[in-house]
Parts: C-alpha cells; structure tokens; sequence
C-alpha cells in the first residue's frame, strides 16, 4: 500500500478553501490530474454521497466509485474506495494564523490483482501521484489566493 501525505498553507479561511473542496463534481474543471467525476448517488456533498472518480496516472486512467466517509464543513471530507482501485483519501483544514489555512491530502492506495505485479505498480506510480497531488495543492492556492472567479465561472458552467 502506497501511502502519501502532503500540506501547503494558503492564505483564505477554512469556509472558502472546503468550499472549493467539498464538491468532486467541481476537481475535473479545477484540477488537472481528475480526468472524469461523475456523481452516482441521489445524495451530494455528505456522508454516504458516491462518485464515480477517475485520476490521470501516465498516460492511464485509475480509479473508481469513490464513497464520503467523513464531512464536517469547514475542516474536513475524506473518501474510500467501494469499487475499482483500493483507495483512501482525506482532506483536513485547519486555521493556522490570521486569514491562513494549512491544508492536507493524505491518501492511500493499492493496485489491485496479484500483489508482486501490484508492489511494482505501486513504486512505479507513487512518484506520478505524488506529483499530481502537489500540483493540485497549488492550483488550490492559485484559484483560493487569486483567482475565485475561475471558480464561480466553473458553477456556472455545470449543467
């Protein structure tokens, strides 16, 4: 099992940076690595809400029908895997000074299928994802420290 853990500060409360994170429906428009989100249960933004998420790993897709586990606006949302890749993911918030936010992605995953062939896989892609979660942690800060209007056009662009 691969696991991974990253943190940046942003300067925005946890209100506004949970707003951005809290629905996937949002990560394909926002973030570069989400190729395809789709929401698959009549529920939405809560514990018990599943989607359909699929990541850019290389050149492959990897991913699969995704479940929140854990929602308390503004601090944190976590996922865990019901189908596909076994997979594990959660996002904390926290105030760390004045108007500033540390934000962390931890999260675990493991290759399904026979374990030598999916150890490899692993080490493999642990640098990709690794990469991927970086790059999204600073398109949060770009989008939470300049440009919320990419946001609110991204909201009026959803079907």
């Amino acid at each position: 099992m691969v696991r991974i853990d990253r943190s940046l500060c942003v300067a925005q409360a946890p209100e506004v940076l949970f707003h951005l994170l809290c629905d996937p429906l949002r990560f394909p428009r926002l973030f570069k690595a989400f190729s395809k989100v789709e929401q698959i249960s009549a529920d939405a933004r809560c514990v018990g809400a599943r989607y359909l998420m699929l990541v850019r790993v290389g050149r492959s897709e990897a991913g699969g029908v995704q479940r929140i586990t854990d929602f308390q606006p503004p601090y944190r949302i976590a996922w865990t895997s019901e189908r596909g890749v076994e997979l594990s993911a959660a996002v904390s918030i926290r105030p760390v000074g004045s108007g500033v936010s540390e934000v962390r992605v931890e999260l675990a995953y493991a290759v399904p299928g026979w374990r030598p062939a999916g150890v490899i896989v692993e080490r493999l892609t642990r640098h990709v994802v690794d990469r991927h979660m970086h790059a999204t942690l600073l398109t949060l800060k770009r989008l939470a420290e300049f440009d919320l209007e990419t946001v609110a056009d991204t909201e009026r662009q959803r079907p």
